[in-house]
């Protein structure tokens, strides 16, 4: 007993001397990002420990502990009870674990946040309603997303991705290219570490889930909520030298579990508060599934932190029958509106292991999940708003701390989650994005969602105040006018979206990086046509595209992989591979609004059978390699580049990096990103020729000239007749890409188009 007593008394002095170490926030009076996007370093430095603490305080620390450890017995070991319940007791948590667990924890971290704003000139430092997309879109239309999962680096022993990321990508490369904005996806602290499922490491739903606002350890190291990693400021640096800016992810709509949920179990209220967690009075514990759990977390003498965590939860969905008798007890509310939606994850409600809490009592919790039960979707209409406050927290680190302009918000986990009504309701999701865009706004910066949303939605969603959303208007449908030489779709597509309303220059046009639907919501009696068509795929590569899904077939590949399967090669670089994957990207570069490219085409990534079928979520799994070899990912899967190393390509004339950087020079110089898209110019079978696989959409540029694209997806050469809106009328043409005159009447073109290819025709008045 003695030297399990002074053991205990070491280490809890251990702990106060470590609760005596302040950390500084950046100076409230640095303010945050501005529009030249370079606020000043705002990091105050940190003080010596010697400075913190005295020898009295060490000294009255000591004795503290051990008034304290007298009163704490040691740990019993005790028998594991049943999921349901019984009179058994199970062992308290440590009172040093629980500390450690409000450390880490996103209220603690959103606390030392909101106090850098709160009470200063910063909460009313711009406009939260005034919207003016032009300075990003002039700063920085064509981005790189980059996900470090997804990226096999070659980082060096005890490096992080973000510093691997300059010296496998410099930036100046990136900016010859034309890119001149990477957007940080999956860096934030995730469940990978917390949580290990069956299925191990590997990337999926669960594992990826955040629980955190910091750096993940692989992403920086030594990173802290209110001081950010040095990984990160040298990258930022590096990036800032070469005009390239920097764009992140705030705190989603859900989260795994992580601290907050394990300080709820424990029964501390503030955290409950978070989630839509209800404790299940006693008297229903035998309504809840039974199961052993695991051990508690920190209740042992030797634990020493997060190695205790990896078994912390049991928990289990509920079964249909018991969620009906605890609706009618009133326990649960009736139906959400979410569970009505074919479309979204149906999620549903779960029972944690009794767990004794901070003040002695057992204590079961019934928690809603989403998709999966160790996903938890965030309670927006909480009372305590705990849940406003953690994403305002998050936008106050990225756009000030992380000087991050481009903001990405991600609420579907939280759609839906209302009581059942006639009509489906994406509330409160709907809220949340309107008050988040705002404070965004507010900071200086833009927001960007990050859930693809119907086509039918986007003037709602554009309306509500989110600056960018992602283009739904001619993603899948242009995918699917690939595989099939059908462009009738695309085209329907982008009729209905500009009847609709949309506003084109405030779409995210981006190259396939999640699964795409099978069909498209503007015109859902087409599903089944696409469905014949992508039958005539040959079957190796239908299996490389194709991916069946609890909603039905979907399709889930990269931009050169789609370019391979319809050229059928065997993945090494062809001039009409590259063709069909230009196609690809000039279509959506010659369009209103900010161009996004991944890893993937930038090295031709092509992914194999397995990678579709080894897929944990709906983003593409396989990684890319930077400088052209085949790598593995996080997950363990392999990458196969196409084409030669990045800082080899742009010495190449017909590669796709020399042909790209072209493209985006052009997108530049026009200022199309500010464009508006005026409509669709008619070709084919429209024009009275005999084709269907021509696709052309005209705009107007800021000098008032206009910029017609066409994109033949064919794989013959053809030529086609276009005739423009009747609004629309030119005396001359030139061709963009090669500064070529071209004929035109007024109202009418004939265009030759290569298969696989494009044009960019400027039209003038005069």
């Amino acid at each position: 007993m003695k030297s399990t007593f002074f053991g205990r008394a070491e280490r809890l002095l251990v702990f106060a001397l470590f609760l005596g170490y302040k950390k500084h926030v950046f100076s409230a009076r640095a303010g945050l990002i501005s529009h030249a996007f370079r606020p000043p370093e705002a990091c105050m430095p940190h003080i010596p420990l010697s400075r913190e603490i005295s020898p009295l305080r060490a000294l009255a620390a000591g004795l503290l502990c051990v008034s304290l450890t007298a009163c704490s017995p040691p740990a019993a070991s005790v028998p594991r009870a049943m999921l349901s319940g019984n009179d058994m007791e199970l062992p308290r948590a440590h009172p040093g674990y629980v500390q450690w667990l409000e450390k880490q924890s996103i209220l603690r971290q959103s606390e030392k946040l909101l106090s850098v704003v709160s009470g200063t000139p910063l909460v009313w430092g711009a406009s939260g309603s005034v919207r003016n997309t032009t300075p990003l879109l002039n700063a920085a239309d064509v981005w790189l997303d980059f996900d470090p999962s997804r990226a096999a680096l070659g980082e060096k022993m005890g490096e992080s991705a973000l510093a691997a990321l300059p010296r496998a990508l410099p930036p100046r490369l990136l900016a010859s290219l034309g890119i001149r904005g990477i957007f940080l996806s999956g860096v934030t602290e995730n469940a990978g570490g917390w949580n290990i499922t069956p299925g191990g490491r590997a990337l999926s739903r669960e594992s990826e889930a955040v629980i955190g606002l910091r750096f993940a350890s692989s992403a920086a190291v030594k990173d802290a909520v209110d001081a950010p990693s040095r990984d990160y400021v040298l990258l930022d640096e590096r990036c800032a030298e070469e005009g390239v800016i920097l764009g992140g992810e705030i705190l989603p709509g859900s989260t795994g579990m992580g601290p907050d949920f394990r300080l709820a179990r424990l029964g501390l209220s503030r955290y409950a508060d978070l989630y839509m967690m209800v404790e299940a009075p006693r008297e229903i514990w035998s309504l809840l599934p039974a199961e052993a759990p695991r051990r508690s977390p920190g209740a042992t003498d030797d634990h020493t932190g997060k190695k205790e965590t990896d078994d912390a939860e049991d928990v289990a969905p509920l079964p249909s029958a018991a969620v009906a008798e605890l609706i009618r007890r009133g326990v649960l509310p009736s139906a959400f509106s979410r569970d009505m939606q074919r479309s979204l994850p149906r999620g549903g409600w779960a029972a944690t292991a009794p767990l004794t809490g901070t003040d002695g009592v057992s204590r079961r919790w019934i928690y809603r999940y989403a998709d999966t039960p160790r996903v938890l979707p965030l309670h927006w209409d909480s009372p305590r708003s705990s849940a406003r406050q953690a994403l305002s927290a998050s936008i106050i680190r990225q756009a000030g701390l992380l000087h991050q302009p481009l903001l990405r918000v991600s609420l579907s986990d939280m759609a839906g989650l209302e009581p059942c009504a006639k009509e489906f309701s994406p509330e409160p999701a709907l809220s949340a994005l309107a008050a988040l865009s705002r404070d965004i706004r507010r900071y200086g910066g833009w927001s960007l969602l990050g859930d693809p949303v119907p086509p039918a939605m986007l003037p709602r969603v554009l309306h509500l105040g989110i600056d960018f959303a992602p283009d739904t208007v001619t993603s899948p449908s242009l995918e699917y006018a690939l595989l099939t030489t059908d462009a009738g779709p695309l085209c329907r597509s982008i009729d209905a979206s500009l009847a609709a309303g949309v506003d084109h220059a405030r779409l995210w046009r981006s190259t396939p990086t999640r699964a795409l639907p099978l069909g498209s919501d503007w015109l859902p009696a087409e599903e089944q046509a696409l469905r014949t068509e992508l039958a005539k795929l040959p079957s190796a590569w239908a299996a490389r595209v194709l991916r069946a899904s609890a909603s039905g077939t979907e399709l889930l590949a990269s931009a050169p992989t789609l370019a391979a399967a319809v050229t059928n090669l065997s993945g090494t670089e062809h001039s009409a591979q590259v063709d069909a994957h230009l196609l690809q990207v000039a279509f959506r570069a010659f369009l209103p609004g900010l161009l996004a490219l991944s890893g993937h085409d930038l090295l031709g990534a092509i992914q194999e059978e397995t990678d579709t079928r080894l897929s944990g979520d709906d983003r593409l799994p396989l990684a890319w390699n930077a400088d052209g070899k085949n790598g593995f990912s996080t997950a363990g899967l392999p990458a196969r580049a196409a084409y030669p190393p990045l800082n080899i390509q742009p010495g190449l004339p017909d590669s796709f990096a020399a042909r790209l950087a072209q493209i985006t020079r052009i997108r530049r110089e026009s200022g199309i990103a500010r464009g508006v898209l005026l409509g669709r110019a008619k070709t084919g079978k429209e024009a009275g020729g005999a084709s269907s696989s021509v696709a052309a959409c005209i705009s107007r540029l800021p000098d008032a000239s206009l910029l017609l694209v066409a994109g033949n997806f064919s794989p013959r050469a053809l030529v086609t007749d276009v005739l423009l809106p009747e609004e629309v009328s030119a005396a001359r043409a030139e061709d963009m890409m090669t500064g070529r005159g071209v004929a035109v009447r007024t109202r009418n073109m004939r265009l030759q188009m290569k298969a696989w290819g494009f044009r960019a025709v400027r039209l003038f008045s005069s």
